[in-house]
Formats: C-alpha cells, sequence, structure tokens
C-alpha cells in the first residue's frame, strides 16, 4: 500500500490533485485509528495527515483554537487542561476497540468521525463547537468554511456538513473550535441495584431537572463487574462546576431524585466515566458493537427488542451501546422502528451491507448531489459510508 505523509497544506493540495488527476481513490485518515470505523474503503494509496500537525492559534481567553488536522487529540488535550478547560464533547480514544493502539486519535479524525463521550448530551457533538475550517475537495480545491467565532455563520453551516463525513467529501486541514472551562469540581454519584428501566427512568428525570448534570449513564451488572466496580447494576450522575455550587447540587440531588445514592472518590468517578468514552474496557473481544441513537424513553424496548449479550446506557438512555444476541432482528430496523438510528461501530466477523443507517430515497438523492458537488470523480474515501459515495 502507497501512503502519502503531506506535512503542509500546499502538499495535500497537490496529492488530491495528482490523485484527481490519475482517477486514483484516496483513502483519507489521520492517525489511522479508526480504520475499521465504517465500511472498508479498497484504494492502494492513503492519504495520511498525521504529518499536519501543531496547534497554529490558542486563545484561552476568547475559549477558541486553531489547530491543523493531523495534530494528537492528546496534544490538544493537554494544552486545553493546562488553561484550565477542555474539549465539551469529551471525545474518547476508542481505538482499542479494533486492536488498535491508543493515543492515535488526531482532532481531524475526531470531528471528521463525530466521536463525543458521555458529555455529549449536555454540551453537544462535535459539530456543535466546530466554528470553522480549511479544507480541500476532491477536484484539488482549497476552500473556507466558518470563522473564529460563534456568529460568524453564512450561507450552507458546512461546519456541521463536514462533521461525521468520514472524510468523503472534503480533506479538513485546519479546524477551529470553541473549548470550555472545566469544572473546578466534579462530584459523582452511584446508585447501585436499580433494575435497568427504573434505573433509566431516573437519569431521564435527573436530565429534566435544574440539577445540569454532564454524566447520565447505566451499567448493568456485567459490565460494572467487568471493569470492577461492583457486583450489580451501576446508575452514575456526575455534576460539573464551581465547588461550593457542585457539593450543593449533589447535596439536593440525593434528597430529591437520587436517593440512595453514594458518592465517589474523585478518581475512581473520573476512571468511570473514561471507561464509558473509551468503551474498550466494557466491550472486550471483537464481537459486533452496535450504536444506537434513541429517544430515551425507548432505550428499554431496543434492550427487550435486540436481547444483548452486552450492553449499556448513556446519555441519559439516549445512546445504547450493545452487542446483539445472535438471533436478534436486525438493528437497523429495530432502531428505526423505536424512532431512532444504528451504527455498526465494531463489524466483528459480520460483513453487513449497511454499516450506517440506510438511508430513505430522499436522503439518498442529497448525498449523490453533496457528493457531486465535494467530489466528483470520487476518490475521497469512496464507499466509506454508503456505496458509490
Amino acid at each position: 500500500m502507497r501512503v502519502l505523509k503531506p506535512d503542509t497544506e500546499a502538499a495535500v493540495i497537490d496529492a488530491i490533485r495528482q490523485a484527481a488527476h490519475e482517477r486514483t481513490p484516496l483513502g483519507v485518515e489521520g492517525g489511522g485509528s479508526k480504520r475499521a470505523l465504517g465500511r472498508s474503503v479498497a484504494t492502494e494509496t492513503v492519504l495520511k495527515l498525521s504529518g499536519l500537525s501543531g496547534i497554529t492559534m490558542y486563545e484561552p481567553d476568547e475559549m477558541v483554537f486553531t489547530a491543523r488536522a493531523g495534530t494528537p487529540l492528546r496534544e490538544v488535550e493537554e494544552a486545553l487542561a493546562a488553561n484550565g478547560q477542555c474539549l465539551a464533547f469529551e471525545p474518547g480514544d476508542v481505538a482499542p476497540l479494533w486492536g488498535e493502539a491508543p493515543d492515535r486519535a488526531t482532532i481531524g479524525g475526531v470531528v471528521a468521525a463525530g466521536i463525543a463521550g458521555p458529555r455529549r448530551f449536555a454540551a453537544g457533538a462535535p459539530r456543535d463547537h466546530l466554528l470553522g475550517f480549511a479544507a480541500v475537495d476532491g477536484t484539488g480545491e482549497r476552500f473556507k468554511a466558518g470563522g473564529r467565532v460563534v456568529k460568524n455563520v453564512t450561507g450552507y453551516d458546512l461546519s456541521k456538513l463536514a462533521a461525521g463525513s468520514f472524510g468523503t467529501l472534503c480533506v479538513m486541514t485546519e479546524l477551529t473550535l470553541r473549548a470550555v472551562p472545566r469544572g473546578a469540581a466534579r462530584s459523582t454519584l452511584a446508585i447501585a441495584g436499580l433494575a435497568a428501566g427504573e434505573a433509566l427512568q431516573a437519569v431521564r428525570a435527573i436530565a429534566a431537572s435544574p440539577f445540569h448534570p454532564t454524566g447520565l449513564s447505566f451499567l448493568p451488572a456485567t459490565a460494572a463487574a467487568r471493569i470492577g466496580s461492583a457486583k450489580d447494576t451501576l446508575t452514575l450522575i456526575r455534576l460539573e462546576g464551581q465547588a461550593d455550587g457542585v457539593k450543593a447540587r449533589a447535596e439536593e440531588l440525593s434528597r430529591a431524585l437520587a436517593r440512595g445514592a453514594k458518592t465517589l472518590d474523585d478518581e475512581t468517578g473520573a476512571r468511570l466515566f473514561d471507561t464509558l468514552a473509551k468503551l474498550h474496557p466494557l466491550f472486550p473481544g471483537e464481537d459486533a458493537l452496535w450504536r444506537l441513537s434513541l429517544p430515551p424513553t425507548r432505550a428499554t424496548d431496543a434492550i427487550e427488542r435486540l436481547q444483548p449479550t452486552d450492553w449499556v446506557a448513556d446519555w441519559a438512555g439516549g445512546l445504547v451501546w450493545l452487542i446483539p444476541a445472535t438471533d436478534a432482528p436486525s438493528v437497523h430496523d429495530v432502531a428505526r422502528d423505536l424512532g431512532g438510528h444504528a451504527t455498526l461501530f465494531r463489524a466483528g466477523n459480520e460483513t453487513p451491507r449497511d454499516v450506517f443507517p440506510p438511508p430513505d430515497a430522499a436522503t439518498a438523492a442529497l448525498t449523490q448531489r453533496l457528493k457531486d458537488a465535494f467530489d466528483p470523480l470520487r476518490i475521497l474515501n469512496p464507499g466509506r459510508m454508503y456505496g458509490g459515495v
């Protein structure tokens, strides 16, 4: 396999123009940590952006920074942490799910794949914090979208389009994102022993309360035992903010909506939510792992219909990770019936036709038109999300 590793935007442009001229498809990736996420891309040439690295602008007072697409995620997180800030969407290093080495994730890859952790339900997805970017389309033309401030939105919101597109429309070379303050204090409350339905009803009530939780998760007994935290089910509630406010909210929450909750020590609470972001300690092995995004009230319906061998719920039930029973119905069909959608996050031994939610006719036509506009020669990650795109 031929690997192109440009270290400047000009080199990216030259590589794509050459590929377009030769009609040579390119597999586009950052550090390669999520290569197995999505449909396989049959290309002999890989455009690897990990050489395009470095934070080019960071204004802590404005809570905004710009980084080249191949900048390691760890480097970004360390720079923000040094100023008491963080990425709101809490991306985890999920590479070990596919047997890849950790610490290879890049900021561009995280945004392109839409990776978000437990705080997503409260703070939004990567697309919600991507203020602007520079990119190269499939003909080798450079363009910019968005800007450095939230209000700078004109015409199409291309940031929403590029985030989660898996490099099928354009190659982002530089990204500007918003940071948020890292709470001075955190409190993790845990309730042991609740049945799934009872626990999910409780976290939905807490999500709708004025306590402003930033983590609401449920681990069945098998999942909790796997990470050495409990021998029974575990319902987790995280509060963040200033120390006095967090303490007062935790005390009132325990009285009002989380009776029987115990406050975990800071290290244990941080470890549990880090595990929920990384996933692989919860789902070791190679079994097919599905990600279901659902109305929170339908999480228990999904569990009843798919009878998973392993599962966890996050985002107050709005996100369910599961390994379905071998004789379970189509996960895509179940998710759609329940008003949500599903993605095959780890294929395992499965080779399904649909990794991402099968689009309806109108969505498929729109997807094709977008591909025609940004990558008419079909050279950027062809087929990564859908056949022919």
